[in-house]
This record gives structure tokens, sequence and C-alpha cells, in this order.
């Protein structure tokens, strides 16, 4: 088994900080990054292959929401026993029917051929495999934003 497989302490800021290095050319020419990290790290009890895969998705859908020039916002801090994670983008927006539906398998928004619609499915499975939470709020034209909180719990 992959040592990445197994529950371990996760650096949240330092997966952001290598997600942001693997999307370089994707974020190029869509978007500025507002990165916003605190100098201590900020941990939790996860997994990092599955945590980086959720940072991927996420940020990957939120880059291809934005037609032309936007802004990705990516926060993380500590606050009490909790790892906060917030990805903003200033893209298309999702629509409140829509909203309803981003986490089923095979639903997307995309054109076809453009997308499989299991991203924010896979996400929604990595944020109940670490008792997490997610909360997503949208505006059409004006963009969306993803908010994760992860407990730090010990050893599962």
């Amino acid at each position: 088994m992959n040592d990445d497989e197994n529950w371990m302490e996760v650096d949240l800021c330092a997966e952001i900080e290598s997600t942001l290095v693997v999307l370089k050319n994707e974020i190029k020419y869509k978007a500025q990054v507002d990165m916003q990290l605190p100098s201590e790290p900020v941990l939790f009890w996860g997994k990092p292959s599955k945590i980086r895969q959720l940072l991927f998705n996420v940020i990957l859908n939120a880059l291809q929401a934005m037609e032309s020039e936007g802004i990705l916002t990516v926060k993380c801090k500590k606050q009490d026993n909790t790892a906060q994670l917030l990805i903003k983008d200033t893209g298309a927006g999702i629509s409140e029917h829509d909203l309803k539906r981003i986490f089923d398998p095979f639903f997307t928004t995309k054109e076809v051929g453009k997308g499989t619609g299991l991203g924010l499915s896979e996400v929604y499975t990595i944020v109940e495999e670490h008792h997490a939470s997610v909360n997503v709020t949208s505006e059409l034209g004006k963009g969306s934003c993803f908010k994760f909180v992860f407990n730090y719990d010990e050893k599962r």
C-alpha cells in the first residue's frame, strides 16, 4: 500500500502550494491568484493524496469557470481544532438549480466532451471520508466559493 494512502498529518498550506504549481499552466492565462496562507503550517489528520485530489478538482473547476482573466482566491487558516480552506473564483457561477446537484456523479454543466461530471463527486467523497464539511455559495456571473472545514482528529 502506498504510504500516501495512510492517515497522517497533512499540511494544508504545503498541499495548496504544490497543487498551484501543478496547475501553473492552467492558471497562467486564466487567473491571478490571491493566495492567503499563514506562515505556520495548517495541520489536520488526513490522506495527503486525497487532499491533493480535492484541491486539484476544485481549483481546476474554478479556473475552467473563468472565461478570461479572473481572480482565484485560495485561503487557509487554523481555527480552534480545525483547518479551514476557502477557494473562490470570479467565474461564471452556478445557478441555484444546478447548485443542488454539483456533487452528483456524472452531473456537469460543461458542454459534451468537456467534462465527466466526476470531479466534484470525488471531492464530496473525500470530504465525507475525512469527516469534514463543505459549503458552496455561488452567483451567476459573479463566481463561486467553496468553504471546507477539516477537524484535526488524531489518528483514525
